[in-house]
């Protein structure tokens, strides 16, 4: 094959996977200038804060709408932006602080503060029926296969529980599953720990000095923040599933 036709052939086939893939113009060529990387792209578009891994049960509103599939995690960056990451998710646990959430007015109120008045009262409500409320362990965690820092609330009765077996693995690759707990009036979905049955690579988490630079914020937050619901995502239902 000639130089010509080598290259009438490869535009072709540029054309052809540009045409497959929707594409209008050929970006492969405009993209990675001097201030355009993917990792440029992350550090400008944060929010300012960081996404939340949840379990979606039948209550969520989101399984109820067909957003979610029933008993699948899913990682939360708003209201309307969730990720869906399927049954079960691999994750290195970083570190722990107590939460206390309220879905309260459009608002979700978090008080991070366990000797605080607030708090005290959340943990009281929660367990009124549908209070809307929650409390429990929150991890810092790193989801290797989306390169991702994220918060994990275990904050509910069966949530709470499972959340002893997530301390002893924090530093270690952790598998996280879903169990299926039945009483004599419901059935729901519990998040289920366990060891990760490979271990992670170093080429797989993130530099030590952004692990800190994380852990720091997430260890040092205000007492009380008070989020619009869109901003945090939470759903009403989130805190009135079975307990």
């Amino acid at each position: 094959m000639d130089r010509k036709t080598f290259t009438l052939v490869h535009n072709d086939t540029a054309v052809a996977s540009q045409e497959a893939s929707g594409e209008l113009i050929p970006v492969g060529e405009f993209s990675g200038g001097k201030y355009g990387s993917d990792e440029t792209f992350d550090l400008v578009s944060a929010v300012g804060y960081l996404p939340r891994l949840q379990l979606f049960g039948s209550n969520s509103d989101a399984v109820k709408e067909g957003k979610m599939p029933l008993a699948h995690y899913g990682l939360v960056r708003s209201k309307d932006q969730i990720e869906d990451l399927g049954p079960v998710v691999e994750l290195l646990p970083i570190c722990w602080r107590s939460k206390a959430m309220r879905l309260d007015e459009g608002n979700v109120v978090s008080v991070f503060n366990p000797e605080h008045s607030e708090f005290k009262k959340i943990m009281a409500e929660s367990e009124e029926k549908d209070s809307r409320c929650l409390y429990g362990p929150e991890y810092l965690i790193w989801i290797p296969n989306l390169k991702v820092f994220a918060t994990f609330l275990m904050g509910s009765k069966t949530a709470r529980r499972e959340a002893r077996a997530l301390k002893p693995l924090l530093g270690k690759a952790a598998s996280l599953k879903v169990k299926l707990v039945t009483n004599k009036n419901y059935k729901w979905h519990s998040p289920q720990i366990l060891p990760a049955s490979t271990p992670f690579t170093s080429d797989v988490l993130p530099p030590m000095d952004k692990i800190r630079e994380e852990a720091e914020k997430f260890n040092n937050p205000e007492e009380t923040v008070v989020e619009s619901v869109p901003e945090a995502g939470v759903a009403a239902s989130e805190a009135a599933r079975p307990r």
